[in-house]
């Protein structure tokens, strides 16, 4: 699974005391092969909704670059996008993703998002990439508009 992250056991709550605060989240991943045909994830994007403020939030990164020795080339920095429309998120990423590149997406089920959504940051979402709040994962997925629409507006749609 391209979205597999080392567990971070502080920051995961399974209790079953807080499945009434869980929070659908839409992880988008572009990635991209190499001229060896070595595949690697080019950009993430983290999507969920927020009922207090009525808006989308995306969290995203273009993921970095290391040279063959381990530095970091790049240090490219994270980003925070909000939009009132399910369709302003689409095309946002529509424009950040290349089609000629293949799209992942993963379903997760965050039960520890913090209430006010200016804590949610890129580094927060990725650290929790966890299978154990991983609802359904699909790799290599064609970029179309309605099928990333209709992800993106589950976000909105599912919630307690």
């Amino acid at each position: 699974m391209s979205c597999e992250k080392e567990i971070n056991e502080e920051s995961i709550c399974l209790n079953e005391e807080k499945e009434i605060d869980s929070c659908l989240v839409v992880c988008f991943e572009e990635h991209e092969t190499d001229d060896d045909g070595n595949d690697s994830i080019d950009s993430r994007l983290f999507v969920t909704y927020d009922h207090t403020t009525s808006a989308y939030i995306v969290n995203g990164k273009r993921l970095d670059i290391f040279s063959k020795k381990g530095r970091n080339k790049t240090q490219l920095k994270p980003f925070v996008f909000c939009a009132s429309e399910s369709i302003d998120i689409v095309d946002f990423i529509l424009l950040s993703f290349s089609r000629s590149n293949s799209l992942s997406y993963i379903m997760y089920n965050y039960n520890n998002l913090p209430e006010d959504a200016c804590e949610l940051t890129y580094e927060f979402m990725e650290s929790n990439m966890d299978r154990r709040y991983e609802i359904a994962a699909f790799d290599n997925v064609d970029i179309r508009r309605n099928h990333i629409r209709r992800l993106v507006r589950l976000t909105k749609n599912m919630y307690n």
